[in-house]
């Protein structure tokens, strides 16, 4: 694998998923870009590279969906999981699409420069808006460690009520009241 792939994997790896998802890609142009994945491959063959062509596609949409995968639910204690993508499946899937032309196009960057900046475009598009995701989704660390406080006490209080009561039916049961005023009893 040459330096190139491995530099735009490592990038990949640094920009958060939440950041790639912000932006809605339009879609490609199908005519545009099957010419320019038919220029990039001749490219790639003539080079001796159409292997590492395949393999860096395959790196990039391993990595992506991984990715998108991981980020897609997230557990929460109560309540449902909404707002955890920000992205339409349509939109991830142009994503991923966008993900895999930019590592071939790392494969021949310096082969075919103008195409493989042009199939790189969209990503570049959607790589350049690292930080405009959401500081906090919906269901930030904040909101679970308040709801699993609230579940503790109130477990806990309940745990309490429990034991209260069973001793007081015990005590009842026994007809020791135990009370040492009559008057509280």
């Amino acid at each position: 694998m040459s330096e190139r792939v491995d530099a735009f994997l490592a990038r990949l790896e640094r920009i958060s998923i939440d950041d790639l998802q912000v932006l809605a890609l339009p879609p490609a142009d199908p005519d545009e870009r099957s010419g320019l994945l038919d220029r990039i491959d001749t490219a790639a063959r003539a080079s001796g590279r159409l292997d590492e062509l395949d393999e860096a596609a395959d790196r990039a949409n391993a990595m992506i969906v991984r990715e998108l995968s991981f980020r897609g639910l997230e557990p929460t204690w109560f309540g449902l999981n909404w707002g955890r993508a920000l992205a339409r499946s349509d939109d991830r899937a142009l994503l991923v699409q966008a993900v895999e032309d930019a590592a071939m196009a790392a494969v021949v960057a310096d082969l075919v420069p103008a195409d493989s900046a042009a199939l790189a475009e969209p990503f570049e598009l959607v790589a350049s808006m690292v930080g405009a995701a959401p500081a906090v989704n919906p269901a930030s660390q904040t909101h679970r460690n308040v709801i699993r406080a609230v579940w503790v006490f109130a477990a806990t209080g309940l745990l309490i009520a429990i034991g209260v009561a069973l001793t007081e039916l015990l005590l009842v049961v026994t007809g020791n009241t135990g009370c040492p005023i009559d008057l509280l009893c």
